[in-house]
């Protein structure tokens, strides 16, 4: 069974691995994360948060999570310009919801490697 090295680094981001690459290996994943306390959100409101992801450029993949439980809340992520990640979240609850303070991190995966 032959296992991608995009496979790897998802494994290896969920599990909270880190692993060494050399200075002469292409970076196919890049991890980043921010500390977010967004304001109480009315039902259907969105909002965006920007995260640094160095080397990121247009065209590659993002993968977000977030620290805290987001039930009732679409989750996007999308490089939308070069090194930054954005993470919409929009309240689907029927209610005002208010996310506790939490950490936001995203898995950015190069499509030059697919």
């Amino acid at each position: 069974m032959k296992i991608s090295h995009a496979l790897i680094a998802v494994l290896a981001f969920a599990l909270g691995l880190t692993f060494l690459v050399s200075a002469d290996t292409p970076r196919m994943a890049i991890f980043s994360e921010a500390v977010s306390d967004p304001a109480s959100q009315a039902d259907g409101a969105m909002i965006a948060n920007n995260i640094t992801a160095e080397g990121a450029i247009l065209g590659d993949f993002c993968l977000a999570s977030f620290s805290v439980d987001v039930l009732d809340v679409t989750v996007s992520c999308a490089i939308t310009a070069a090194g930054v990640a954005t993470v919409v979240i929009q309240n689907e609850s029927g209610s005002a919801l208010d996310l506790a303070a939490h950490t936001q991190r995203v898995a950015v995966f190069k499509s030059s490697q697919f």
